[in-house]
C-alpha cells in the first residue's frame, strides 16, 4: 500500500469527484462532469450521497482526503469485526489485497459496501429483518451492486419491504435536493468518456466488450448470473448467500474496476487452500496477479485474459461452495 501511494501520480485520483460533489450536492452532475483541471470526473452515485459528504467540503482538500482514507480504513476494520464468518482469513486477505491498495491509492469507497453487507447480516441473524433490509437499501448509493446484494434478503417479506422503503426514501430525497438528477445521471452513463477502457474492467463487461454485440452479450451474461445467484442465495445460509452475492455483484456489474475486487474477499477467503483446485482458484483470485495483468496489459488480449481468468476462478469457487453445502446436507455413506 505504501508503494502504491508513493508512486501514484497526483493526477490519477478519484477523490476529486467526491470532494467536488460534496461542495455542490444540489448540482452534483454538472459540477463533477466539468471536472477539475479539464479532467472528466463522472459522479456515479446518487445526489443524496453527495449531501452526506458535505462535511468533507468544509475542510481543505489535503485534510479532507486524509480523513476520507482513514474513514475507509475504519470501514474495512469494522467489516472484519462485524463479519459473522471466519474473521482471520478475511482479515489476512484484506491485508495483502491489491484491490485494497489500489482503492486507497485512488480514494475509492468500495470498502463501505463490505461494511454494509456485514451489518445487514448481523441484523438478519438477530431477527431484525426490516432493519436488515433498510441497511441493504443504503447500497442505492452504489446502485450497480444493489440488485445482487438484495437477492439473499428477498426470502423475507419484511426485509424486502425494508429494501423497497429505504431505496424509495433515498430517491425521494434525491429529487428534493436535485429535481432533474435522473436525466443528468443518464447523460453521464451515456458519455463516451465514462468507459475509456472497458477491457480493464474485471467482470463480464470486459468479456462482452470483445464480442460482436457487446450490449446483448452483457445482458445475457448478467441475466444468467442473477438467475444463478437466485438459486444459490435462496437456499444458502445468509452469510454464504451474501458472500456469493458480493462476488456476483462484482463480476456482473456494468462498471467495475480493480479497486472493486475487494468484494471477492468474503467468498474467496473462505475457500482459499492449496489442498484442492477450487482452493487454488480462490488463492489466485486473492493474489495480485490477475489484477496486475488487467492493469498492466499492453495489448487487448492480455487485458482480456486477466479479466477472463478472474471471472473463471470466481465461478469455480462459487460452484465449489454450492457442492460443499450439498455434501454437508446430504452426506454419502461412510
Amino acid at each position: 500500500m505504501g508503494a502504491a501511494l508513493a508512486t501514484k501520480s497526483p493526477s490519477v485520483d478519484d477523490f476529486p469527484a467526491f470532494y467536488t460533489a460534496a461542495q455542490h450536492p444540489g448540482a452534483v452532475y454538472a459540477t463533477t462532469n466539468s471536472g477539475i483541471g479539464g479532467h472528466f470526473l463522472p459522479w456515479l452515485r446518487i445526489p443524496s450521497y453527495a449531501w452526506i459528504l458535505q462535511p468533507f467540503a468544509a475542510l481543505p482538500y489535503d485534510m479532507a482526503r486524509m480523513i476520507w482514507l482513514v474513514t475507509i480504513a475504519v470501514a474495512l476494520a469494522l467489516f472484519v469485526l462485524l463479519w459473522r464468518g471466519e474473521r482471520r482469513p478475511v482479515a489476512l486477505a484484506l491485508c495483502w489485497s491489491f484491490p485494497v491498495a489500489f482503492g486507497f491509492a485512488l480514494g475509492q469507497d468500495t470498502g463501505f459496501v463490505l461494511l454494509i453487507a456485514a451489518a445487514a447480516i448481523l441484523l438478519w441473524q438477530r431477527n431484525r429483518f426490516f432493519l436488515a433490509g433498510l441497511c441493504v437499501a443504503i447500497l442505492a448509493f452504489k446502485i450497480t451492486f444493489l440488485f445482487a446484494l438484495a437477492i439473499p434478503f428477498l426470502r423475507s417479506r419484511r426485509a424486502a419491504f425494508g429494501i423497497a422503503l429505504g431505496v424509495a426514501a433515498q430517491l425521494a430525497f434525491c429529487f428534493a435536493i436535485e429535481p432533474g438528477w435522473v436525466g443528468h445521471y443518464l447523460a453521464v452513463l451515456r458519455a463516451n468518456a465514462l468507459d475509456p477502457e472497458p477491457l480493464k474492467m474485471i467482470g463480464i463487461r470486459s468479456l462482452a466488450s470483445a464480442l460482436p454485440w457487446p450490449g446483448i452479450a452483457f445482458a445475457l451474461g448478467f441475466t444468467a448470473l442473477m438467475f444463478w445467484l437466485w438459486r444459490i442465495a435462496t437456499n444458502a445460509p445468509i452469510i454464504d448467500g451474501v458472500a456469493a452475492s458480493l462476488a456476483i455483484a462484482l463480476i456482473a456489474a456494468p462498471h467495475c474496476y480493480v479497486y472493486d475486487g475487494v468484494l471477492l474477499i468474503p467468498l474467496l477467503a473462505k475457500y482459499a487452500s492449496l489442498g484442492n483446485w477450487p482452493g487454488r482458484a480462490a488463492l489466485f483470485g486473492l493474489s495480485p496477479l490477475p489484477f496486475l495483468v488487467i492493469l498492466l496489459g499492453t495489448t487487448r488480449s492480455t487485458a482480456l485474459l486477466g479479466g477472463a481468468l478472474l471471472v473463471f476462478s470466481t465461478c469455480v469457487v462459487l460452484q465449489h461452495s454450492v457442492a460443499s453445502r450439498r455434501a454437508e446436507l446430504c452426506p454419502g455413506p461412510a
